[in-house]
């Protein structure tokens, strides 16, 4: 073997090895960058305090709504003048929507 073929045979192993470890860094910072930018998706809406369901004078007293709160559908109740209840209005039983009766 000559000097000139042991110095590309070298050279093809040192680029060999170098590019390995790029395409490592690179997979590596991708999968960092996918793992800290989380996807729209993972967006928590119970981080608002409110959701408006209707106004006083189209809501009477003992009247119930479905309203859908994020990926959650509710059972909002108007139990009295000022005093309302929300629940899940999926049935864990049969996974029916509840209804509300007075």
């Amino acid at each position: 073997m000559t000097a000139d073929s042991q110095r590309r045979e070298r050279d093809l192993g040192t680029f060999l090895l170098n590019s390995m470890i790029a395409v490592l860094f690179l997979g590596g910072l991708v999968v960092v960058t996918l793992y800290t930018i989380p996807p729209e998706h993972l967006d928590i809406p119970q981080h608002e305090l409110a959701v408006r369901v209707a106004r006083l004078e189209d809501f009477p007293v003992g009247g119930s709504r479905l309203e859908t709160w994020g990926p959650e559908t509710l059972l909002v109740v108007r139990r009295g003048e000022s005093e309302f209840a929300a629940l899940n209005a999926i049935s864990p039983v049969d996974g029916c929507i509840l209804s509300w009766d007075l």
